[in-house]
């Protein structure tokens, strides 16, 4: 959402605070016409306002840009939507945050699981280049 890649105000982070977010989405960058529409060329910084928006309400960037006339309620409704779009995460996150034995037991269980299969292809593969059983 801003100008310079390298900005923490450019993008949204999944487990962003509602606070920064809106922040951030109050901050990106616009133009000084105040004509909302959707036009990816001649207004880039709207028009990803505009697709981000569409994103999270299952809508065309052109119809999302028909229903403003104004940048701030834009940016309000956006601000809105992405924290409703990312609150499952979040509050996901925090539980799986709260018990980290059991974070470890379903990684440990995970990397078993992956050995087994890596374990299968590589025997698989060596068998088929003739290298002897380790």
């Amino acid at each position: 959402m801003s100008k310079s890649v390298d900005s923490p105000l450019g993008t949204v982070a999944v487990l962003d605070d509602p606070a920064d977010i809106d922040r951030k989405v109050r901050k990106a960058v616009t133009d000084n016409d105040g004509d909302v529409r959707y036009d990816p060329e001649a207004k880039p910084g709207l028009s990803n306002l505009l697709d981000l928006l569409a994103a999270a309400t299952d809508r065309r960037p052109d119809d999302v840009a028909a229903g403003y006339s104004r940048y701030g309620d834009l940016k309000k409704d956006l601000s809105e939507a992405l924290v409703e779009l990312l609150r499952p995460i979040r509050e996901r996150h925090a539980v799986l945050s709260a018990d980290l034995a059991a974070v470890r037991d379903v990684l440990a269980a995970g990397a078993g699981r992956a050995g087994d299969v890596a374990r299968a292809t590589y025997d698989r593969a060596a068998s088929a280049m003739g290298l002897l059983a380790p």
